[in-house]
C-alpha cells in the first residue's frame, strides 16, 4: 500500500538521486539486492540517462557517496515494506516527464511493470533540491567567491564584531585598530546540532529590518520553478549547503561579501553590504 511512509521515501529517494547524479537526468535504474525474505539489502548499480544538455555534476553539498547510497537504500526499505508483494522484483527506476512530475517505476521479476508510484509536479517543485537550484549557484559562484576572498582579506585577523539589528549596522574592530562600519543584512543561520538552514526573513528573533534584503531574495525566487531551497523557511542542511546559499544571496544582493558570525553552536551569515 502507498503509505505516508511510502510517498515520503519516494521524494527522499529523489532528492537522493538529484544530489549523486548528472544534472538533468531523465531516468535512473536502480539494481538492488533482496535476501530470502524479500527484503532489500542494498543497492548494487545505478544508471542514469541524460536530457540533452545535462550532464553536469551537482555541487558538493557534504555528503559522501557512501552517505548517499545509504539513505537510498532506507528510503527503498520503506517503500518494499509497505509494498509487500506489490514489489516482488529487484529493479527500480525513478523516471522525470517533461511536466514536472517523477515515478518511481517498480519492476516484477520478469521485467513487467508492477508498481508505479508518483510525485506530482507540485511536489518535485517543492522538494530542496533540483538542477534548478544548482543551476542557479553555478551563475552566481565565480562572482560571489571573488567577492568573498576580497572580504575576507579584508577583515583577516579582526579582533571584534558586532551587528545592530534595528538599524542593520554590521561593524568590525580590524586588526589594525580601525573600526569598520557598514550596512548589514543577516542571510540566514546554520544550526550546528541539528543541522538545519533557517532563512532570516523566517527566523522571528531577527528584526524584519535586518532580514529584508533576503525576503527580497525570497521573493524573486518565487517567481521561478525549482527553487524551494530559496522559499522554504527551514530545512535541514549540511554546512556546505548553507555556505553555498548565503554566498549565492550575497551575489544576488550585491554584497562585498558575508560574514558568518558565530552564535553559541548557530552561524548567522551576514551579508556585508555594499
Amino acid at each position: 500500500m502507498y503509505t505516508p511512509q511510502s510517498a515520503q521515501a519516494v521524494a527522499q529517494l529523489h532528492q537522493l538521486l538529484v544530489e549523486m547524479m548528472p544534472r538533468r537526468w531523465s531516468s535512473v535504474r536502480l539494481d538492488v539486492k533482496r535476501d530470502d525474505a524479500g527484503s532489500f539489502v542494498h543497492l548494487t548499480n545505478l544508471d542514469a540517462q541524460i536530457a540533452p544538455g545535462g550532464g553536469a555534476k551537482p555541487p558538493p553539498l557534504g555528503r559522501d557517496q557512501n552517505a548517499l547510497v545509504a539513505g537510498m537504500n532506507a528510503a527503498l526499505a520503506t517503500i518494499a515494506g509497505d509494498l509487500g508483494d506489490a514489489w516482488k522484483g529487484a529493479i527500480a527506476r525513478m523516471d522525470r516527464a517533461e511536466d514536472g512530475s517523477a515515478a518511481l517505476v517498480l519492476l516484477a521479476p520478469d521485467g513487467a511493470e508492477q508498481s508505479r508510484l508518483i510525485l506530482a509536479p507540485d511536489t518535485v517543485d517543492s522538494l530542496i533540491l533540483s538542477d534548478a537550484l544548482f543551476d542557479a549557484l553555478d551563475a552566481t559562484r565565480q562572482a560571489a567567491y571573488a567577492a568573498q576572498n576580497a572580504f575576507q582579506q579584508t577583515i583577516q585577523g579582526f579582533r571584534q564584531w558586532d551587528a545592530a539589528q534595528d538599524s542593520g549596522e554590521l561593524s568590525f574592530v580590524l586588526a589594525d585598530g580601525r573600526t569598520w562600519k557598514l550596512r548589514g543584512q543577516a542571510i540566514g543561520s546554520w544550526s550546528g546540532p541539528d543541522e538545519t538552514w533557517m532563512w532570516a526573513w523566517a527566523n522571528d528573533s531577527i528584526h524584519g529590518a535586518f532580514s529584508a534584503e533576503s525576503a527580497r531574495v525570497r521573493d524573486l525566487a518565487k517567481q521561478e520553478r525549482g527553487l524551494a531551497a530559496m522559499t522554504t523557511g527551514k530545512f535541514s542542511a549540511l554546512q556546505p549547503l548553507a555556505t553555498e546559499l548565503a554566498l549565492h544571496t550575497a551575489a544576488l544582493l550585491g554584497a562585498q561579501g558575508v560574514f558568518p558570525g558565530p552564535a553559541g553552536k548557530t552561524l548567522v551569515f551576514i551579508a556585508a553590504m555594499r
